[in-house]
């Protein structure tokens, strides 16, 4: 008979993680910091509650229900309610990220859309991701490490609202990961979220097709049948409304907006802001100073 976890610290004292959980509903963890004790082979086992692994780095054969994965970097895992676990691992110092284990009551009011479809406990689910979403992902979980340790009044509110928008982003990725999207929509969700995070500091189009394991020409392909402009032209709009946004907030001057973006004089600023604008950035404060 396989056995039923019914709370958190059973499993961890199950597993010899070393965690410890003091609420019932939700408990987060940095997988790394888990006791070397820790057991390398897990028999098939159930869980009264979700788990959701973010592995930045892993090496160990996962079974849910009846599939055996080999994991791998940079991956998410959806482990419902009810799904029988099990993992053997001869790397368990390698295993680095995160987990979150909650109750389905944790999140009990607002609807949470599609997300609600992970949440009911159809079937495990293991996604591949990317640089993009690997650092997004692991904000929200950084936030929610915070907001655990520090416990707040009102920490366990904040907490549901990181979780609702990790949820949502993992579902999003899910979408991605399967084989009815279109590779072209994969590419410019992804690119485009790398593009706001990076544009300050790398504007050459080799740059983001590296970051998405792509050749510069099979990128440049893909985007332009996702958008209708080139990736080329993207970046650079999306320099300009950066830009403009910095000039808006008026804190910095044009010299140090110049700089923050990564251009090594001002005159170069000047040029590229001017060819996508029409004016000079000091022109164009201006302007806003006039209005």
């Amino acid at each position: 008979m396989i056995p039923t976890l019914a709370n958190f610290n059973d499993l961890h004292q199950a597993a010899r993680t070393g965690h410890r959980s003091d609420w019932s509903d939700f408990h987060i963890i940095r997988n790394e910091e888990s006791s070397e004790h820790q057991l390398p082979t897990m028999l098939p086992h159930r869980c009264d509650f979700h788990q959701v692994c973010l592995d930045l780095e892993s090496d160990y054969t996962l079974g849910m229900d009846s599939q055996h994965q080999q994991t791998n970097n940079q991956q998410l895992i959806f482990l419902p309610k009810g799904a029988i676990v099990s993992w053997s691992s001869e790397h368990v110092d390698l295993w680095r990220g995160y987990t979150i284990f909650f109750k389905p009551e944790f999140l009990l009011g607002p609807r949470l859309g599609d997300a609600e479809r992970l949440l009911a406990g159809v079937e495990p689910t293991l996604v591949q991701l990317d640089k993009a979403a690997v650092s997004s992902l692991s904000y929200l979980c950084e936030r929610m490490l915070t907001e655990q340790r520090e416990r707040a009044a009102d920490a366990k509110e904040v907490i549901k609202n990181w979780l609702r928008l990790f949820l949502q982003y993992g579902n999003r990725y899910l979408q991605f990961d399967s084989a009815e999207a279109p590779g072209e929509m994969r590419v410019k969700y992804h690119f485009l979220e790398l593009l706001s995070a990076n544009v300050h500091r790398e504007r050459s189009v080799s740059f983001y097709a590296a970051a998405l394991n792509l050749s510069p020409r099979h990128f440049t392909r893909l985007v332009k049948r996702a958008t209708g402009q080139s990736a080329k032209q993207l970046i650079q709009d999306k320099l300009i409304e950066v830009a403009k946004a910095r000039l808006y907030d008026g804190r910095l001057s044009v010299s140090e907006v110049a700089f923050e973006l990564g251009f090594s004089n001002i005159p170069q600023f000047s040029k590229v802001f001017k060819r996508g604008v029409g004016v000079s950035p000091s022109a164009y404060r201006r302007g806003l100073l006039v209005v």
